[in-house]
């Protein structure tokens, strides 16, 4: 039996490790840096939203849409797209179910800083 930290952890380090080739990397670092602080002071619905219209609907090739898409993938355990789950959130969820969403998200964002630091941090510098 697992605990919450290694699953935070495991799916921390497959999110790095999926952008760990692409372009943007140097983005998708950038961006996870803040995202404990985004999701902090903007709470999770305003976050989400805001990847949303930066990523343009490109979940794939942009660091924005990858961090919506990781987020709304482990929030939402695979069973919903991005729209659909952003929409929920705002119409349908109450606000236990919705401070549980923030508190999962936070937890994963505060990993994912972690370990894209230690990880893409220094390959981007040495990249340059």
């Amino acid at each position: 039996m697992r605990t919450l930290k290694q699953e935070y952890a495991t799916t921390a380090f497959r999110f790095v490790e999926e952008v760990r080739d692409k372009k943007f990397k140097k983005e998708y670092l950038s961006r996870v840096k803040k995202l404990p602080s985004m999701i902090t002071h903007n709470g999770l619905l305003t976050t989400l939203t805001f990847l949303y219209s930066k990523a343009k609907g490109d979940l794939e090739n942009k660091a924005d849409g990858v961090i919506l898409r990781q987020l709304v993938e482990f929030l939402s355990d695979n069973e919903e797209n991005v729209e659909g789950f952003i929409r929920k959130l705002a119409e349908e969820t109450d606000f236990k179910k919705l401070l549980l969403y923030t508190k999962r998200a936070l937890q994963l964002s505060q990993w994912l800083k972690r370990i894209a630091e230690g990880t893409l941090e220094e390959e981007t510098s040495n990249a340059n």
